[in-house]
């Protein structure tokens, strides 16, 4: 009984420290600003990058699910995006536009 204990303890912990590897990349005004590779792990946020006062993340909040959170120092405001990336076809992306900036944050499985 205590092995079947341990046996299913350890199969949780492995579930929950599975990590998925993501292609991460900035883009202001159509160019290519940052590329970075991620690992992604269940509820630790991640860096993708910062350029001049934009910082934005990643984290996954279950397996295959993630959020794109971005900062933006001069208004002061974040912006999220959230969607699955099961597949190495799937893409999530934040998108932002106003008089002075188009920017795009995306992430891809690897």
């Amino acid at each position: 009984m205590k092995f079947l204990a341990v046996s299913v303890f350890g199969v949780l912990f492995a579930l929950n420290s599975y990590a998925k590897n993501l292609e991460c990349e900035i883009k202001v005004n159509d160019s290519v600003m940052s590329t970075k590779a991620v690992t992604g792990v269940i509820n630790e946020k991640s860096e993708i990058g910062e350029v001049d006062s934009m910082r934005a993340f990643v984290t996954e909040r279950e397996n295959d699910y993630f959020t794109i959170e971005v900062f933006l120092g001069n208004s002061e405001a974040r912006l999220y995006s959230e969607g699955f990336l099961k597949t190495s076809t799937d893409k999530l992306v934040l998108s932002f536009w106003d008089r002075e900036v188009l920017l795009e944050v995306q992430c891809a499985s690897l």
